[in-house]
């Protein structure tokens, strides 16, 4: 009714807009207003001037890779002397706010770790209004406050955070629980040393007094009767004790006692029997036969009992050839082993040595395009590990290998089950993991020279069936692989050079896009103990170039590095390593890369292809946080 005659009504903390034909005309305040809509006037909206709050949930990652779930609480009104500004300029206040504070959280959050964030979630809410003053004043909005509410991190992370702060205070727990035993047992201790010290003085009155009174029984006997000497005292004085024990041992029905021979005649004899008792022992033993080893400018040689005519891993000593003894001696080299026999006729002739090398059908060549760079991969990469594995191989009575493994991911386990059956030249190998995938891989070796074959499929994915040939020559490694799909991604590896430099090339092609899905070259170095590789992935994005050195051949001493560097992201990645032999069966390696994270393994062969290892890991950048520990236990026959 009051538009109809001209009037309308303004609440209280809001403004109206009036426009004359279209054109902003003039900000009505609260109240009622004469509006002649006759002249073209009318009310284009209202802006309210209250407080009005926008929460804004924003999803980032910290400095140390974690993703959390930032929250932020933004307080904004309109100016009142600003409301045509406020009302024309901007057609979503709201999404316009969000915007700024996505940005302005994005830019802040990966600065800082996990930790930081936390600590410094007021500076961050003092950046976003700051930046949200000075964009939004330009709009007739002001920002009244902004808090950041809650920073939410991933569930495993919080339980992660809240496990290392019950282990912090169960460690410290155990610690005081540990120095209160350590009083408990020093207190303990200074009694019963108390009490012994006692309990020997005692013992020494006991004695004093009876050896006081026994010399006045003595020294009182032989006054009173004429010609007894100290002995014929100290016997009778032995056959009265004697007979008092014997009537204690009577007196009592329930005694454990040890009987010694009890005639009177006896008694004189005890010491010698004790004597003689404590003297007798076997005169003889039985002596294992050495084993003997020794080591020679790096060669590991061994000795054993086994004949000459067994296989090359043992040394028989005085074993006869042809009438003479031999003793034979075992090599192994880091590459091969031979043996040599040491034989003489006659003690006056000089010792013969007979060498003998195994065959061996190696192909030597430039190999696969896997094998660049895979000695400095090794090195830095293999048996590292920050979960905890458990393998176990058996073999059954048919030669089938049964091997179950299990890993353990944090609150994950995962587990799988495989067999291996070898016939001749055909290895067919079955796995059936957690997830009731059953992996097949049949490999054929060398049904033509140098050439394999491998087929492998996965049940129930229809398309993972594949086929691949590898073939080695003296100067080429070829590798080909097609899927078996109507439309199959086909695969090509190939080396050309020999053992000392190779060129190689790795691509593959999806024939249901027409699109090459990967394309690689690689080129390898061998030169005595060093290899360099230089590698370029990822359709020449990434170049990779590796080192590996064999320090020395006698421990196994060896150092690698790589370096990687991505064009797309302008990173790079520099990882150097090392290795050792303490003994024949353990060893250790260690690593450092360039962003702080160091690494160490120790790995010992407790029984033949029996492996236990335990790798650490640490970030010395964030030294406070707690090292990651890996335990891996292969069990093999």
């Amino acid at each position: 009714m009051g538009q109809c005659l001209g009037c309308i009504q303004v609440d209280q903390s809001t403004v109206a807009i009036r426009e004359t034909f279209g054109k902003f005309d003039d900000v009505l305040e609260p109240g009622c207003h004469c509006l002649p809509w006759c002249l073209g006037s009318a009310v284009a909206g209202h802006l309210s001037l209250r407080v009005q709050q926008l929460d804004v949930r924003c999803e980032t990652k910290t400095k140390d890779n974690v993703f959390v779930t930032v929250v932020a609480s933004i307080q904004y009104r309109a100016l009142a002397d600003k409301a045509s500004d406020a009302f024309y300029k901007l057609s979503n206040t709201r999404g316009q706010i969000q915007s700024y504070v996505f940005d302005v959280i994005r830019a802040s959050v990966p600065k800082l770790d996990l930790d930081s964030t936390f600590e410094q979630k007021n500076d961050i809410a003092k950046a976003v209004e700051e930046e949200l003053e000075k964009a939004m004043s330009h709009y007739g909005f002001e920002i009244v406050q902004t808090l950041i509410v809650d920073i939410e991190p991933d569930e495993h992370v919080k339980r992660a955070m809240n496990e290392i702060n019950a282990a912090a205070r169960m460690r410290l727990a155990a610690t005081e629980k540990a120095e209160a035993e350590k009083i408990l047992q020093i207190k303990r201790a200074e009694g019963e040393a108390e009490s012994k010290y006692l309990s020997g003085l005692g013992i020494a009155r006991q004695r004093q007094a009876i050896v006081d009174g026994l010399r006045d029984s003595v020294l009182a006997f032989s006054e009173n009767v004429p010609g007894t000497s100290s002995k014929d005292v100290m016997d009778m004085v032995l056959v009265t004790q004697y007979f008092d024990t014997m009537k204690e041992i009577g007196a009592s029905s329930k005694s454990n006692s040890v009987f010694i021979p009890h005639g009177p005649g006896a008694v004189k004899d005890i010491a010698s029997q004790i004597r003689d008792g404590l003297l007798q022992g076997n005169s003889t033993r039985h002596r294992r036969p050495p084993r003997l080893f020794f080591q020679i400018n790096g060669l590991k040689l061994h000795t054993a009992t086994q004949p000459i005519s067994n296989a090359p891993n043992s040394l028989s000593q005085q074993t006869p050839i042809l009438g003479f003894p031999v003793l034979r001696f075992i090599f192994t080299l880091p590459f091969s082993s031979f043996f040599f026999s040491l034989c003489s006729s006659k003690p006056s002739h000089p010792p013969r040595f007979l060498f003998h090398f195994p065959q061996t059908n190696m192909v030597k060549g430039p190999g696969l395009y896997s094998d660049i760079g895979k000695k400095a991969r090794d090195l830095l990469y293999r048996d590292y590990q920050t979960d905890h594995k458990f393998t176990i191989t058996t073999l059954t009575a048919s030669g089938v290998a049964i091997t179950s493994s299990g890993i353990k991911k944090g609150d994950l386990l995962l587990g799988d089950v495989s067999t291996q059956l070898k016939n001749k030249n055909i290895t067919t190998d079955v796995k059936v993991d957690t997830n009731s995938n059953l992996l097949a891989t049949i490999t054929v070796d060398e049904p033509a020279p140098g050439l394999k074959a491998i087929l492998s499929f996965i049940v129930p994915d229809q398309k993972s069936a594949r086929v691949e040939l590898q073939y080695q020559h003296e100067y080429a490694g070829i590798s080909t692989s097609l899927g078996l799909t109507a439309n199959p991604v086909i695969n090509f590896s190939g080396v050309v050079g020999n053992a000392a430099l190779s060129l190689g090339t790795d691509v593959s092609f999806d024939t249901a896009s027409g699109n090459l899905t990967k394309l690689n070259a690689g080129l390898n170095f061998i030169h005595t103990d060093l290899i360099a590789s230089l590698l370029v992935n990822d359709k020449g994005d990434t170049l990779t170039a590796s080192y590996y050195q064999t320090v020395s051949p006698i421990t196994s001493t060896a150092v690698g590095a790589e370096l990687s560097h991505s064009f797309s992201s302008n990173e790079n990645t520099f990882t150097i390593g090392t290795q050792h032999a303490l003994d024949p069966l353990t060893a250790v390696k260690a690593r450092v890369n360039n962003y702080g994270r160091a690494s160490a393994l120790i790995q010992h062969e407790w029984r033949p292809k029996s492996l236990f290892t335990i790798s650490g890991e640490v970030d010395t950048r964030a030294i406070e946080k707690s090292a990651k520990i890996g335990l891996a236990l292969v069990l093999k026959p």
